[in-house]
């Protein structure tokens, strides 16, 4: 790179994963909290904590999952009986890479992160 140019955003993703690793974060759970959702379909979503069960990192929470409209029908929540509706609800959800958990949009492979 040379002097004066702007990080790629894989680049910017990489070099704060290196200084931040995985196993030294840690997410605070509490209500209001924005995280992602791993949807049926293998996409992430962002999502808002709205009740959190457990005071610990592995605590199951409840969450408002922001949908991209119709493009995520079949993603696997529960919408209700609109299935083009812009949010879902998804219960109990633990932290995990599997599909219906959720983690730190930071450990997102395709979230773009801050390099400082």
């Amino acid at each position: 790179m040379m002097a004066g140019e702007d990080m790629s955003d894989i680049e910017a993703a990489d070099s704060w994963n290196t200084k931040h690793p995985k196993k030294a974060r840690t997410m605070e759970l509490s209500v209001g909290r924005i995280i992602h959702v791993n949807n049926a379909k293998g996409a992430c979503s962002a999502a808002i904590i709205v009740r959190v069960w457990g005071d610990t990192p592995k605590s199951a929470v409840n969450a408002v999952v922001f949908r991209d409209g119709s493009n995520d029908n079949g993603d696997g929540f529960n919408v209700g009986s609109e299935p083009s509706a812009l949010t879902a609800w998804a219960t109990s959800i633990q932290q995990g890479d599997g599909r219906h958990q959720f983690h730190d949009p930071r450990e997102c492979p395709k979230a773009v992160v801050p390099t400082t």
